[in-house]
């Protein structure tokens, strides 16, 4: 080790640098290729969480569409009701009873 008083060649000190230059670039280029490999596999995990819901949402857009169609086919398709309506029933019975009170 030399002492602070002897001066340093001026090669010495670039080589030196140069070494801490290239150590913390290695380490910054580790780093960021280690981060960048989680964020694709957040993004790869957050397409496919987005891709899987879409698919889901239409599937059951679908099936709403099918159920639908078929419950408005089947009341098209299905016979008027065979008794007549209550308030028809109800004039039938009025006018029977009014009749026998005169």
């Amino acid at each position: 080790m030399k002492d602070i008083v002897t001066p340093v060649p001026p090669e010495e000190v670039k080589g030196v640098i140069r070494k801490c230059l290239e150590q913390a670039a290695q380490l910054n280029y580790q780093r960021i290729k280690d981060y960048a490999k989680i964020e694709g596999k957040q993004t790869q995990t957050a397409h496919a969480y987005t891709s899987n819901c879409q698919m889901r949402f239409t599937k059951k857009k679908m099936r709403l569409s099918v159920a639908k169609i078929k419950s408005k086919s089947s009341l098209d398709a299905s016979p008027s009701p065979a008794c007549p309506s209550f308030s028809s029933d109800r004039q039938t019975e009025e006018s029977g009873l009014m009749g026998n009170v005169t």
